[in-house]
């Protein structure tokens, strides 16, 4: 895969586990504030435990994001750099 299809993806990775957050605490506060009794037992301590899980997912995403970004825009520097120094060597040397 090339640096821009990971970042790419990354993107998505990351948008897919803020929706799932959001989503995520609504259902909790819905359940908890009308007192539903759906998975009842150790919701907290669930809620708690996924919560945990969509932000280290988001974290991983944020941070493979950045080093992909990084790398291309170091890519694309280098590329640039190159493409003036051969320029100027061709104007130097008739």
């Amino acid at each position: 895969m090339t640096p821009k299809q990971l970042v790419k993806l990354s993107n998505i990775i990351g948008i897919t586990a803020i929706i799932l957050l959001v989503y995520w605490v609504f259902t909790f506060i819905t359940i908890e504030v009308f007192g539903l009794k759906v998975f009842r037992e150790n919701m907290t301590e669930t809620f708690y435990l996924s919560v945990l899980g969509i932000l280290s997912l988001m974290a991983g995403s944020l941070i493979i994001n950045v080093m992909f970004n990084l790398t291309r825009i170091a890519e694309n520097k280098n590329k640039e750099d190159e493409n003036t120094k051969s320029n100027k060597r061709t104007y130097l040397n008739p």
